[in-house]
């Protein structure tokens, strides 16, 4: 009975990820994208707040916010989360991975296959979709993923977005 409770409260704080943080991820991004300028070009500010107008410097606007709010939302939920640790982060790692190259493929498909101008009024809509479509992917994983399963995502996971780290680092470093 008790697991059975504890699994109802899991499904509404996927509910409260799937729901509001497309919302606030949406908000902390739009204030991260000025955050370097307004902060005097703070080298530590510059770590999650992009410092250029390059893409990848704009996956920072989609990623590190939902990381932030995914764990913000786990210490909320902290008491019922207790069993499903892992499989919460593995959706966490997938929601915010899918968010930053949703961002740039929603970007792209808007701009190239549908010729709509690379203004900011086409940019919002995008981020916006691209969160929706990322938090209902990472709530997915959260929910169906078992413990073992979610380890193995969150370390894969780990492993891809090193090596894509250090593949645009070394493209940054020939260039």
């Amino acid at each position: 009975m008790e697991s059975e409770i504890r699994l109802i409260k899991y499904r509404k704080a996927l509910c409260v990820v799937t729901w509001l943080s497309p919302v606030v991820i949406m908000l902390i991004g739009s204030l991260d994208h000025f955050m370097y300028e307004l902060s005097g070009e703070n080298v530590f500010v510059g770590l999650w707040a992009p410092v250029s107008e390059s893409i990848w410097e704009h996956l920072k606007i989609a990623f590190y916010p939902t990381l932030f709010f995914w764990t913000a939302v786990y210490f909320v939920f902290r008491p019922l989360l207790k069993d499903r640790v892992a499989a919460w982060f593995a959706g966490a790692a997938v929601a915010a991975v899918v968010s930053a190259f949703g961002v740039v493929l929603t970007q792209y498909f808007a701009v190239e296959a549908f010729g709509l101008p690379n203004e900011i009024y086409v940019h919002i809509p995008d981020f916006f979709v691209a969160l929706c479509l990322s938090q209902a992917a990472g709530a997915h994983v959260a929910k169906y993923a078992d413990e073992k399963k979610a380890t193995a995502i969150l370390l894969s996971l780990a492993v891809a977005v090193t090596v894509v780290c250090v593949i645009f680092s070394v493209l940054a470093v020939a260039a």
